[in-house]
């Protein structure tokens, strides 16, 4: 599958820095399975993790670590449900191919 199947929408909660590539999140705890979807032009982090101790950012950082790569860290909503998420040493063209390969397409939670 290439990049070209990606949701168009995606293009503007993915963007490349000069440090690497930012990604806008929105994160549900508690969720069935820890995965990344492309819903209703949000993406979307559901979390087996609860709340408690920011279980769900390390579980969010781990998730993009594995899966797109680079060493993400979050610069923006540590308490919030909205992150906005750098992965550093991640070119936007590599963050792409990995969410082809990674994005949840079905978008409803499980």
């Amino acid at each position: 599958m290439g990049c070209d199947s990606l949701p168009e929408g995606l293009q503007g909660l993915v963007r490349g820095t000069p440090r690497g590539v930012a990604l806008e999140v929105y994160v549900v705890p508690r969720a069935g399975e820890s995965r990344l979807a492309y819903r209703d032009g949000e993406l979307v982090y559901y979390s087996e993790a609860k709340c408690k101790g920011h279980a769900v950012n390390y579980d969010l950082l781990k998730w993009l670590s594995r899966n797109i790569g680079g060493r993400p860290r979050i610069v923006r909503g540590w308490s919030s449900r909205v992150k906005l998420v750098l992965l550093e040493g991640v070119t936007l063209g590599e963050a792409l191919e990995a969410l082809c390969s990674n994005l949840d397409r079905g978008g409803v939670p499980r």
